[in-house]
């Protein structure tokens, strides 16, 4: 696929297509396919020899084929489609397997014949309830159950239980029906066949697959070609009984239609009358048709009169009368009995071909065989065009029984053959076949109309509650009619064939009319059916149909007249017969006087279902609502003449004009009688009409007819009618858009109140987006149609009746039906009504679909600036897909991207086009309106720099220059339309209880029409006019507003005559209607104009009579108003922040003890602040800081000294610590090229590493070259992306998941609570659990959880607040008070402290020996409540503080991995990670509960395995995991600028956080040192630690250290959580925390020497060649003197580690020393940025801002060099030079490596004898030889990874990710994922909600992304769904969808890929979600929005 190329795409979980790429009608430019191309031939697949097969080898294969297929069709055809096994009695089963036999020619024993109860596959079940039910049936195993579901589910069926007891087949048949199973009963014999079927399709379909290794090419296309002439061969047939026999029981008799040449009249219907029954009972007696020769006589003729003109009459001539004479001709020369004997074309006599079999016989296969035979088509016939074109014919034949299976039989309908026609009727040779030569067209027709009317239809309105309206299966023949009219030489033929518009019109004419509605007058609906639903179904598919069907008449002004004038018949024969049903109805309906009478609106009738009381006056008005007494009453007798007559009235309407006017109008009132929204004859008529061009007279002139008035009225009139007539029935088919108009404008005004809200969503649809162009856009066109086609007098006489205001514009008030709101709701309806009649030209002017694209842009921009996928939803369908929309969008509007990680990409209209934006747009709602004419206006007054005060909107009116709507502003120049004016301007003023102003806007702004339409009489005789009398000026409008008067009452009593002028002369002076006074000034300059004289002088008075000033400005401009508003509202926010800062300051001084410490301490702080610290350059004071206070987020209350609080936090278990794979070249590389300061901003190089392939680094790996080089290079790529088509990218290579490192994270959101408020809160969440037990909770109270009422965080934690501050100084701890180094300590201090540990420890165990009943804690003391803790800040004294804290210490997720001396990399994942979690508000002296991974016996295995102390050991290692976690995030993140430490990127709320976590352990530890033997094991711990630190020292004598097999060596642990632990411990006083970070950074330096001198790093180098090149360009060399020191040193540790003196020089030579060097400090420096924050949390050491000048970093040094100055400690050279040049520093180093080799050569020799492959190193870990070889043994030293952390690095394109996973096959199920999901960690694809890997059912059952998260993500999961596009987030037992990183070119998230769009990668949005991750935010995440919703769960069978 190129690049740039606008593509779209969707996933089909079903079948029914394949590839088209060899296909030429499917590409305009042959593509270049490697498989199908006739320029290409398949690779590996070039047939030198031409091999074929012998003559006799293929005849035998011919033979063979030919035998299977003739196999499956006669075992088929017994096959019984009914499957329900229930129904059917042990006689009726053993009696078709007795018929079975027989026609295969079998004997059947009954006695010994076995049968099989069938489990057929449904959509409906669960696998769930399948086992369940299944297992409880057979009384099976599950695992037997699990099977026989699975077998369902992949094939289609299965086999339940073989036995030969009918009965208890039966039973357990009945019992799987039960629950709605389908299940079938059939003999074992025929099953076993049956599935020999399924075998027989597999290996047919192998055939035509086979291609490749020992067949030739040629081989395989004789295959393909002979499996297609067997299938188009016809059967053979049985001359015997067994066929006859056959033919019987399947009951296929030669009934199916051989379309071609047969009459589609007789043939189609009469098919369709034996084969389409809903109910299948197979009568369709009632389906009744004329016969087709009557049809032919009886149609008229089409020319302006009967004798009609001679072209028009040859135009006319239909084919269906051609067909019946062809007919009738030939049916004398064929034998009367043949009932398809009907054409002379018939041809040969009809045969079964094989694939007439297959096709018919597929509603009987199953699953598995039904996509077999798809595919098995889709290889042969449809690979090849001549078969292709074959098999649609055939196809086509079998297309009603297809269709039939389809709709009504088929249990299976997503697996139908059906499906299959996307394939063939989409393309454009084959529907034109269909078409021309076979009638396909009409067969359709046919089965929509015998579908929708089923046996029993008789007429009228189709009922929608029947059960063909429910059943969505016809959207796919409405489908398949769109894939044959999408053609354009199928569009050409319905044109020019009669036959098929005139059953197409008929189609359209069945659903005319249907679902009408009557309005409730008196009661409320009782049940608001959803039947409308099911009408509104159809109308979208029909409206699809009308638009395609009109478009096949856009050819001429012949062809398009022609099928008008049967269309026009067809509406009025509709409407004729439609109001004699409704006046049927209405004398059906009523009902004789009552005795009593009841009084009721005489004008409303209530038919709507609801029993209502009926009255005189409602009898009369149900004959003719609306009209006088007397007219209902010859109604009334002209209803019981029995003949037949009109049902249509007429009233008559007087309007008070001079003279008055009279108009003969139908009467109808929508508010009492039923009317409808649905008239597809209408819509399709008012598509007809947009082709105005061939409406133009001089084009009509042409074919006979002298105007289009005169057209239309030929087309309705019989030979005799007069003109009045013809009038008045084309009145009647104009009426219903007008009613549907009304209707909906009454639904607004609530007079249909009292249908529900159904009325008024059916309103809704109808105006809907996706329906609006066929349904209220044809209304209004159509009444466009009627003001040309009528006098527009009399149009809008008719108008103002059907809205029923034709008092309230004569100048009455009051209403029978409205009140006064909905009087004016109504009025401005009818307004906005002739408003867009007036101004929307889209159609009249014959606007191009160019032009349409544009305007609905135009107006779906202006009012703000929105995202595509908005602007598509407000455009319809056909014009968003058009291919000019994108670049008309790009023309008109502007595209802003999204800058950030929520918003999405914007489209804003361009300044220059919001002149073409019409505030009176017609799909503009009244709010929409009134925003576009302000956002114009405030445009105007902007532009003319506030010159222009009352700025004003003209109505934007065209010129149309041809067709018959040139005249369409006539209406506006009636004196009716005069009257409605004044009127209104009347009304508004003399009901004082009107307040609306749009209804007088609206009126001004029809007057700026009527004077600016050019379209119009007047206007064009406008010159002529003045020309022949000046003073009498404009005719219409303006004369009619100035002479004409009208009748009104003036205060109450007085009458009065005056006219609309003199209105709008005292509306002009008005203030009230300031808001108009520029328009009515504007119409007021028209008149003074082109007025008359009269009119100039009335106007030039009003004028003198305002004055200069007035006239100047008619008062303060609209925009400057808005000014106003606005800066007074920011007046009001100013002064409402000011007293909010003034609140602010006022707390802050009322409540400044809160952060004060007690006045000693504010004293000796003041002290503390004039003594400053001196370093270098810069003086840093000692500080306090401060811990978190406020007020509880419960009860609100201040957090006092008295009161006990805390804050929330969340402990979790992590994964997100790794290690680095050294036998991975690219991961070495990672750490290769990443920087050296981390405190920077990474993001030029990020992706970072193998996420980004290394792309970000490319430039490392190129010698560094002129700068012209990268211009040069920018050019070379740009004409590289230009000249090679885009190559998709792969997922890059993701992290091994046996690399990660677990533990406990620890966050927080930083709230705060009391702890009896904590209390009270948790026992609140567990009443809300046990209230709603059925819901799936973000919190589990097993887990101890619980979300913060706050922010809604997830916690589980509440760590205790004690202290009230902290000092903070520098350098602090780091330099020790006595100035000694590490080496004084090391040679003065540090034998004296081990020894003094190890007395201490012996005397400890001597006195614990003497107390035996204290030597272990007590039950409960284990956890019980502490008893004081003595703090500097202050004292614990209620023990429920320190429950709190051993909530921290019994914290969630312990496992055996997070103990001391356990392997952290096993353990952990065998014993699981979600034990219970006993927190704050469990009883701490409890056992755990147990999740449901782990159980009972492995918790209480820990508990025993480990003493209370190792809750320690937990606390410890959180902190430092933690803070391990917390630095990783840092990296490559921005800290000021690289001038100070990462301390300064961190958030204030996590370092809180951390210095919290380190108080409350200290003051843990403080506590347990109060009991004995709580301080032995303290004490022992710390002689343990500081010995394996000094082991090696001179001056230590074996007691005092611990033996090396007793604890791990100091190089397998990790020195930085070491380090932790000993800044934790109560150590000795002389144990410098300085002195242990100088020797723990050594040991972290030998341990990195340690595993890059014992990896095989000739290998790496050779295999990751980039090293080198990297190591070559870019790593600067070290001088002599530091390559002198730093070998020397490295030498030393190789040499303790005992490596072979060859390997010693090998890896010295194939090592670089700038590389090595590089390497080393890349992975020291996370020790020392982690030490910083260890530091600064423990002993509140306050790093400066900025680096000391003097010190011997500079700024611009790496961040090693300024965190070694800022730490106290040598640069790593110098450092290694001072450790290797003492001997006492020599031999601790030297003890370390001995250490670690004590345990390789155990374990070498332990493995003696195992294989060298089970003895390869781990992942990351360390090889050491022993003594030579570096194979023969291992022991695992892991090295943290340096690099920056990332996700796994996705491809630019998603579509990528589609081509991948359609390739993988799943290791677990052996088969391509259904819905894959990316793990976004590892980059493993997995099956997403699949039951092939789900573990386990019910709720214990685990997906496999749960699975596979267990071992990579740990409690977590965060996955990629492929064909969703959307991110899985998983944690635990929850999860959460959340919008992929992936974006359209339009900058939008596609959720479910539902648009179709490419999508992209974005960058920040997925940097985000690794953000997410790293933040260990994802818990957080998911418990939030499962609080969002009422969540059901299921998320752990993801």
């Amino acid at each position: 696929m190129g690049e740039g190329h606008d593509t779209s795409f969707s996933v089909n979980a079903g079948g029914g297509g394949c590839c088209d790429c060899g296909d030429p009608e499917a590409w305009k430019v042959d593509l270049e396919c490697i498989y199908h191309s006739a320029k290409n031939s398949p690779p590996g697949e070039n047939d030198t020899k031409n091999l074929d097969y012998p003559p006799e080898v293929a005849a035998s294969i011919r033979r063979t084929i030919a035998t299977v297929l003739d196999f499956i069709i006669d075992t088929m055809t017994t096959s019984p489609e009914n499957m329900n096994g229930t129904r059917e009695s042990k006689e009726k089963i053993q009696r078709d397997a007795i018929d079975a036999g027989n026609i295969a020619g079998e004997t059947t024993d009954l006695d010994n014949m076995d049968f099989v109860c069938i489990l057929w596959n449904d959509e409906d079940h669960s696998f769930t309830d399948v086992i369940n039910r299944v297992s409880e049936t057979t009384s099976m195993s599950s695992a037997y159950a699990r099977k026989i579901a699975e077998t369902v589910d992949t094939q289609g069926r299965a086999i339940v239980e073989k036995s030969n007891d009918i009965t208890r087949l039966m039973d357990i048949a009945s019992s799987l029906a039960d629950i709605e199973l389908v299940v079938s009963i059939r003999s074992a014999r025929e099953t076993f066949k049956e599935q020999l079927c399924d075998v027989c399709i597999s290996f047919l379909k192998s055939l035509a697959y086979l291609k490749g290794r020992a067949v030739s090419q040629k081989q395989s296309l004789t295959i393909r070609e002979i499996i297609c002439e067997e299938l188009c061969n016809e059967k053979p047939n049985k001359n015997n009984n067994t066929m006859n026999q056959q033919d019987t029981v399947v009951e296929m008799e030669d009934d199916y239609i051989d379309i071609v040449g047969v009459n589609p009249e007789d043939e189609a219907r009469s098919a369709m009358a034996n084969q389409l029954d809903m109910d299948g009972d197979m009568d369709f007696s009632g389906l009744h048709h004329d016969d087709l020769a009557d049809d032919a006589a009886n149609r008229p003729q089409v020319g302006p009169n009967r004798d009609g003109d001679a072209e028009m009459t040859q135009a006319g001539h239909d084919e269906d009368t051609l067909m019946l004479e062809t007919a009738s001709s030939a049916s004398a020369e064929i034998h009367p009995s043949d009932p398809f004997a009907k054409s002379a074309r018939a041809g040969p006599l009809r045969r079964k071909l094989r694939v007439d079999w297959l096709l018919l016989l597929d509603l009987k296969f199953w699953k598995l065989p039904r996509a077999s035979l798809r595919e098995l088509y889709i290889g042969t016939l449809v690979l090849s065009p001549k078969y292709k074109k074959f098999m649609a014919v055939r196809f086509a034949f079998n297309y009603l029984k297809i269709a039939r299976a389809f709709l009504v039989v088929d249990r299976e309908p997503e697996l139908s053959i059906i499906l299959f026609s996307v394939q063939l009727f989409t393309v454009p040779t084959i529907a034109e076949m269909l078409a021309r030569e076979h009638n396909f067209i009409y067969i359709l027709c046919q089965i929509l109309i015998s579908f929708f009317q089923g046996p029993n239809y008789t007429g009228g309105p189709i009922n929608c509650n029947l059960p063909p309206f429910e059943n969505r299966r016809y959207f796919h023949i409405f489908h398949d009619f769109r894939y044959i009219l999408a053609n354009d030489a199928v569009k050409q033929i319905v044109a020019t064939r009669a036959a098929y518009q005139t059953q197409m019109i008929e189609c359209l004419n069945m659903f005319q009319g249907m679902h009408p509605n009557t309005r409730y007058s008196v009661d409320h609906v009782e049940f608001e059916a959803n039947t409308w639903v099911n009408a509104f179904n159809v109308t979208l598919q029909l409206y699809k149909c009308c638009r395609q069907f009109s478009d096949c008449f856009s050819l001429n002004s012949t062809v398009l007249s022609q099928v008008l004038a049967r269309t026009v018949r067809k509406i009025y024969e509709w409407c004729d017969k439609h109001e004699e049903e409704m006046a049927l109805n209405e004398e059906a309906q009523a009902q004789p006087p009552p005795t009593v009478p009841t009084y009721q609106d005489p004008n409303i009738m209530d038919t709507g279902g609801v029993p209502a009381a009926h009255s005189v006056a409602q009898a009369a008005a149900t004959a003719a609502p609306g009209t006088s007494s007397s007219t209902a009453a010859v109604a009334t007798q002209t209803s019981t003449t029995p003949s037949p007559v009109r049902r249509t009235q007429v009233h008559t309407i007087v309007m008070p004009t001079t003279p008055p006017s009279t108009f003969e109008v139908i009467d109808y009132k929508v508010s009492a009688q039923p009317v409808a929204f649905h008239h597809p004859l209408h819509w399709f008529l008012a598509d007809l009409l947009e082709n105005v061009e061939y409406l133009d007279s001089n084009e009509l002139q042409k074919i006979g007819f002298q105007s289009f008035r005169q057209m239309m009225l030929q087309f309705v009139g019989n030979e005799n009618d007069s003109e009045e007539k013809r009038m008045f029935k084309l009145q009647e088919i104009f009426d219903y858009p007008l009613r549907v108009c009304v209707l909906m404008a009454q639904i607004k005004a609530n007079v249909w109140v009292r249908n529900g809200f159904v009325i008024r969503t059916q309103a809704q649809y109808y105006r809907e987006v996706s329906l609006r162009e066929n349904t209220y856009d044809s209304d209004i066109f159509l009444l466009q149609v009627a003001m040309v086609l009528f006098n527009p007098e009399h149009f809008l006489a008719a108008a103002l009746d059907r809205f029923e205001l034709l008092d309230w514009f004569s100048g009455q008030r009051e209403h029978n039906t409205y009140d006064l709101l909905q009087i004016v709701f109504m009025a401005e309806e009818l307004l906005t009504l002739l408003i867009v009649c007036m101004s929307d030209r889209v159609n009249a002017d014959g606007f191009t679909i160019e032009q349409e694209i544009r305007r609905e842009i135009v107006h779906g921009l202006c009012l703000k600036p929105i995202a595509y996928s908005e602007l598509t939803k407000r455009i319809p369908e056909r014009l968003t897909e058009h291919v000019k929309f994108d670049d008309t969008l790009k023309e008109l509007a502007s595209y802003r991207a999204p800058d950030g990680i929520t918003d999405h990409g914007l489209y804003e209209l361009k300044d220059m086009f919001f002149d073409e934006v019409d505030p009176y747009f017609i799909h503009f709602s009244r709010n929409n309106s009134e925003e576009a004419e302000e956002i114009l206006k405030s445009r105007i007054v902007k532009k003319s720099g506030n010159k222009i005060k009352s700025p004003q909107i003209l109505p934007k009116l065209s010129t149309i220059e041809r067709g018959p709507f040139k005249d369409l502003g006539n209406l506006m120049h009636t004196k009716v339309m005069t009257q409605i004016l004044f009127y209104t301007f009347w009304n508004v003023k003399a009901e004082p209880k009107i307040k609306s102003d749009t209804i007088i806007d609206q009126a001004a702004y029809l007057m700026q029409i009527a004077v600016l339409d050019p379209n119009n009489d007047c206007a064009r005789n406008l010159s002529q006019d003045l020309a022949r009398d000046p003073s009498l000026g404009m005719a219409g409008f303006i004369r009619h507003a100035t002479f004409e008067k009208f009748p009104v009452v003036v205060n109450e009593n007085e009458k009065a005559q005056l006219s609309l002028l003199s209105i709008l002369i005292q509306r002009a002076d008005d203030p009230v209607y300031k808001n108009i006074h520029p328009k009515l000034n504007f119409v007021l300059n028209k008149f003074e104009e082109l007025g008359s004289t009269e009119a100039k002088a009335i106007v030039g008075q009003w004028k003198a009579s305002k004055g200069p000033s007035e006239n100047e400005e008619s008062g303060t401009s609209e925009l400057e108003e808005a000014e106003r508003k606005k800066k007074a509202n920011q007046e009001r926010q100013a002064r409402i922040m000011a007293q909010f800062a003034q609140a602010q300051q006022s707390f802050m001084s009322l409540n400044e003890d809160l952060y004060d410490t007690d006045e000693d301490e504010d004293v000796k702080s003041i002290n503390e602040d004039e003594e400053s610290i001196e370093l270098g350059a810069q003086k840093i004071a000692e500080t306090t800081w401060h811990y978190p206070t406020g007020t509880c987020i419960v009860c609100q209350e201040d957090m006092s000294q008295s009161s006990e609080y805390g804050m929330l936090a969340y402990v979790q278990p992590s994964h997100v610590l790794r290690q680095t794979p050294m036998e991975n070249p690219e991961f070495l590389l990672e750490a290769v090229v990443s920087p050296l300061s981390l405190d920077i901003s990474a993001t030029a190089i990020r992706p970072f590493g193998i996420a980004s392939n290394f792309e970000k680094h490319s430039s490392s790996f190129e010698p560094k070259v002129a700068s012209t080089h990268d211009a040069g290079a920018a050019q070379d790529n740009a004409a590289g992306q230009t000249a090679h088509p885009y190559k998709p990218q792969r997922v890059a290579r993701g992290f091994p998941t046996t690399s990660h490192r677990h533990g406990l994270y620890t966050s927080s959101c930083g709230h705060l609570m009391h702890i009896k408020c904590f209390e009270t809160y948790v026992r609140s969440l567990q009443q809300r659990h046990e209230a709603q037990h059925n819901r799936n909770h973000p919190e589990d109270p097993l887990q101890r959880e619980y979300m913060c009422p706050l922010c809604k965080s997830l916690g589980n934690l509440l760590l205790p607040i004690t202290w009230k501050g902290k000092k903070q100084t520098y350098p602090g701890v780091l330099v020790s008070a006595s100035n000694s180094s590490s080496r004084d300590w090391l040679q003065a201090d540090a034998v004296a402290t081990l020894m003094q540990l190890s007395k201490d420890v012996k005397e400890a165990i001597a006195k614990l020996e003497s107390e035996p009943t204290n030597r272990f804690s007590r039950p409960g003391e284990g956890h019980g409540m502490g008893v004081g803790i003595g703090m500097n800040y202050g004292r614990i004294d209620r023990p429920s503080v320190m429950g709190i804290v051993q909530g921290m210490i019994r914290t969630p997720i312990l496992g055996p991995g997070y103990m001391r001396g356990t392997n952290n990399g096993a353990g952990f994942a065998d014993l699981g990670m979600y034990q219970n979690q006993q927190g704050v508000y469990g009883n701490s002296s409890s056992a755990g509960q147990h999740s449901q991974i782990q159980d009972a016996a492995e918790v209480d295995s820990i508990k025993d395995m480990y003493l209370r102390l190792a809750d320690v050991d937990v606390m410890w290692e959180a902190f430092a995991y933690t803070i391990s976690c917390v630095e990783i995030t840092q990296r490559g993140v921005n800290a000021a600028n690289g001038t100070s430490t990462l301390i300064a990127g961190i958030q204030q709320q996590t370092l809180t956080l951390l210095r919290m976590m380190a108080d409350t352990i200290v003051s843990y530890m403080s506590v347990m040192v109060n009991r004995p033997e709580n301080r032995l094991r303290l004490t022992q711990i710390s002689w343990e630690r500081l010995s394996k630190i000094l082991q090696g020292h001179v001056g230590l004598s074996p007691p005092e250290t611990v033996p090396p097999h007793q604890i791990k060596p100091l190089l397998q642990e990790d020195p930085f959580f070491i380090l932790t632990e000993l800044a934790l411990h109560p150590l000795p006083g002389n144990v410098e925390p300085g002195h242990l970070l100088e020797i723990l950074l050594v040991a972290e330096i030998v341990k990195t020497i340690a595993v890059l001198s014992t990896a095989d790093i000739e290998s790496l180098l050779a295999t990751e060649s980039r090293i080198s090149v990297y190591t070559e360009y870019t790593l600067s060399t070290l001088s002599p003197e530091d390559s002198s020191a730093w070998r020397s040193f490295v030498i030393h540790v190789m040499k303790s580690l005992q490596l072979p003196e060859a390997q010693l020089s090998r890896f010295l030579e194939k090592m670089p020393d700038r590389l090595f060097f590089k390497l080393l400090k890349t992975f020291v420096l996370p020790f020392l940025r982690k030490s910083a924050l260890l530091f600064d949390a423990r002993y509140g050491v306050l790093f400066p801002e900025t680096q000391p000048a003097m010190s011997t970093a500079e700024p611009l040094d790496d961040e090693y060099a300024r965190l070694a100055a800022l730490l106290h400690l040598p640069e790593m050279l110098p450092l290694c030079s001072k450790w290797i040049g003492d001997d006492l520093l020599k031999g601790i180093i030297t003890a370390w490596c001995k250490d670690v080799m004590t345990l390789a050569v155990s374990n070498t020799h332990a493995r003696a004898h195992a294989s060298e492959k089970a003895n390869a190193a781990r992942a990351g870990g360390l090889s050491i030889a022993y003594p030579l070889s570096s194979s023969s043994s291992s022991s695992s030293i892991g090295l943290n990874h340096p690099a920056i952390y990332e996700l796994v690095g996705l491809p630019r394109r998603l579509d990528a990710l589609f081509e991948q996973s359609i390739k993988y096959i799943c290791p677990k199920c052996n088969t391509v994922p259904h819905d894959p999901a990316l793990c976004l960690c590892c980059g493993t694809i997995v099956c997403s909600q699949s039951f092939c890997c789900l573990e386990g059912l019910d709720s214990d059952g685990r997906g496999e992304c749960n699975t596979h998260a267990l071992t990579c993500t740990g409690p977590v999961g965060i996955y990629l769904l492929i064909k969703k596009c959307v991110i899985l987030l998983l944690h635990v037992r929850n999860g959460c969808f959340h919008p992929a990183p992936f974006l359209d070119e339009h900058g939008e998230a596609d959720l479910g890929l539902r648009r179709g769009r490419p999508q992209f990668l974005n960058p920040l949005r997925y940097d985000d979600l690794r953000r997410l991750w790293l933040t260990h935010g994802i818990p957080i995440h998911v418990a939030r929005k499962i609080e969002q919703s009422y969540d059901i769960g299921g998320w752990r069978t993801l």
